[in-house]
């Protein structure tokens, strides 16, 4: 039975950190101090989700689900970085 794949991050930098969804490039300001909850859905190709941290700022998670959901204190965060 497949279930949801689910990741903490928090942003532990002094600056803003732009996260990244991938593969559709949907991005989400995360404030210092501020942790999120990335929820990959069922449909998930891979068995998991892979995170990849560049020095510029950028947080690029890759789900591979068609139902990624970035949540900060149980509710789900808009798109906020276009």
């Amino acid at each position: 039975m497949e279930t949801d794949s689910r990741i903490s991050l928090t942003n532990d930098s002094k600056g803003l950190l732009r996260l990244v969804i991938e593969p559709w490039a949907d991005q989400y300001k995360i404030e210092p101090g501020t942790t999120v909850e990335i929820i990959a859905g069922e449909d998930r190709i891979e068995s998991q989700i892979a995170v990849d941290y560049r020095d510029d700022g950028f947080l690029v998670v890759h789900g591979w689900s068609n139902d990624m959901k970035v949540m900060i204190d149980g509710e789900e965060m808009e798109e906020n970085f276009t």
